[in-house]
């Protein structure tokens, strides 16, 4: 049966013998060792600008070279220096999914690590491309400009829902207070794990400190309007601790 140290080996096997793809390496489960039956593969693979078609390829020739590939889908971005790919494998385990980055960054990649326990699980590195460094004083000085900026619009958007409350207008609040959640939750992103300040709730059981986690899953359970003017305390409590 094909499983994800298969997969993960015969890419390897092929990405590492060209010239064009400088270095490749896991994220996501792996890198926090925490794979389990549900995890997918994150590879991150870093190629020479304008090698991005070649890798494609290569990737797809390489899965199709031992398995049938029966859903392959890339993501459009605004990033034009990274490519997203999904794909998955007929015959394996649904959640079996690979979500490959093909990124033209140029530069070295840092993985900040100071703080937190994640690292990358380099598969090949040829040019020296993945670097760990603590997280540089130009970085923290984006990360409180951030703060601030949030804290503001925090606090816009808290009259905006409660506008919609006082109007009974239910779907209206929910629409600002979905907006307002995604303003906590990176708030507390900052304060508690700082290298990934954007990635929303995605590992937030792992991110997050576990006693954090019962308010942080109160903010997303309301039925009604007054359900919403009540999470707003707890929103409230939480945006006091950062």
């Amino acid at each position: 049966m094909i499983d994800r140290k298969i997969i993960i080996r015969k890419l390897v096997e092929q990405l590492s013998t060209r010239e064009y793809i400088r270095a490749a390496w896991l994220a996501g489960a792996d890198s926090l060792e925490i794979v389990d039956e549900y995890s997918d593969i994150d590879l991150w693979i870093d190629v020479e600008s304008g090698s991005e078609d070649n890798a494609t390829q290569l990737v797809r020739d390489s899965l199709k070279a031992f398995c049938e590939i029966d859903y392959f889908f890339e993501r459009k971005s605004s990033d034009n220096k990274k490519r997203q790919i999904l794909i998955h494998l007929k015959g394996t385990p649904k959640f079996l999914i690979l979500d490959i980055i093909i990124q033209t960054i140029g530069d070295a990649t840092f993985f900040r690590t100071d703080t937190n326990n994640e690292n990358p699980m380099i598969l090949f590195d040829k040019k020296g491309v993945i670097k760990i460094a603590k997280i540089s004083q130009d970085y923290k000085k984006k990360l409180l400009g951030r703060r601030k900026y949030l804290l503001e619009e925090y606090s816009i958007l808290r009259i905006d829902v409660e506008k919609e409350i006082a109007k009974n207008n239910y779907f209206g609040a929910v629409h600002y207070y979905l907006i307002l959640t995604k303003v906590v939750v990176e708030l507390l992103r900052i304060k508690y794990y700082p290298i990934r300040y954007d990635v929303g709730l995605k590992h937030a059981t792992h991110d997050f400190p576990k006693e954090l986690l019962p308010k942080i899953r109160k903010l997303f359970q309301f039925q009604e309007v007054e359900d919403v003017n009540n999470r707003l305390e707890i929103m409230d409590s939480l945006i006091r601790k950062v």
